[in-house]
């Protein structure tokens, strides 16, 4: 199995991961963290695209050929349920039509990712994903106009997902997994293992402590209740974070007292291996893309 290098910018730095990913197993050889200039990428919406190139070019990216990940606003997803369909055209179409409020329907391009070949109810569970042309477009060009071949792009969602069906201890668990990037907490909760739903929200009290836990206990209450209100039969049991907050020992202590579910930092997970001193958790999103499910 050759070597992937996997590559995500976030909205203050490029995380750039080298290794070979598989179901189960995923080896990392290095992990590279290179800041991006302020105000260049927002969201993943470029602003600046001479400045974030810079940042790109700083990076020093030794492999010719990558995997990327994009995220933002320019992307939607849903979590369906379809037939069984060999036929990739008619599966896109039958995707198709459960976006048709969307406007410019044109100018997006339909994917998808399978997350259960066989479900419950006998057809597939799949992670449907609407993308705006322009915004894939601009990210090739950059990446092109820097002689770099992209052999794949993905969402950070889908990344997520396949970086947290990798981890054998929550196979069978319903929790909540958060991604901290800055600004931003992206929510994903797994019922039994499977993933059910997401949510992002924007951070604005980061420079307020008590402001901040505010917000995050309503947060985490709002996904209680919404788990309840799905019926699932499945409580969620902890809430686990990746990133950084601040005095997140005591933050997620107090989280963890106010609300009556377990939150903390999330370990490391065994099937990530890595001999490096950064903590793997932190590159979730270019660890997952070297994931092929």
């Amino acid at each position: 199995m050759g070597v992937t290098t996997s590559v995500y910018i976030s909205n203050e730095s490029i995380h750039v991961v080298k290794g070979t990913g598989s179901k189960r197993n995923v080896r990392i050889k290095e992990i590279i963290e290179s800041k991006v200039q302020e105000g260049c990428i927002i969201n993943g919406v470029i602003t600046d695209q001479a400045a974030l190139k810079q940042s790109i070019e700083s990076a020093a990216i030794d492999s010719k050929s990558i995997r990327l990940v994009i995220d933002g606003a320019g992307v939607m997803t849903k979590l369906l349920e379809v037939p069984m369909l060999r036929d990739k055209e008619k599966l896109t179409t039958l995707i198709n039509d459960n976006f048709q409020d969307i406007d410019n329907r044109e100018n997006m391009i339909t994917d998808y990712m399978v997350l259960e070949q066989r479900n419950s109810a006998g057809g597939a569970t799949v992670l449907a994903t609407l993308v705006e042309k322009e915004f894939v477009s601009e990210y090739i060009e950059l990446f092109e106009s820097l002689g770099f071949k992209i052999e794949s792009i993905d969402i950070s969602l889908a990344c997520m997902i396949k970086y947290i069906m990798n981890i054998n201890d929550l196979i069978d668990e319903t929790f909540v997994y958060a991604v901290v990037d800055k600004h931003t907490v992206t929510f994903a909760l797994f019922v039994e293992g499977d993933y059910r739903f997401s949510r992002r929200i924007r951070i604005v009290a980061e420079d307020n402590k008590e402001e901040l836990f505010d917000e995050l206990v309503r947060t985490l209450l709002n996904l209680i209740q919404f788990n309840k209100s799905e019926k699932t039969n499945n409580d969620i049991t902890d809430f686990y974070f990746v990133g950084f907050l601040p005095e997140y020992d005591e933050i997620y202590r107090r989280l963890t007292d106010t609300i009556g579910v377990s939150v903390t930092a999330a370990p490391v997970p065994d099937e990530i291996k890595y001999k490096g001193t950064e903590n793997a958790n932190n590159f979730i999103y270019a660890i997952g893309n070297m994931i092929d499910l």
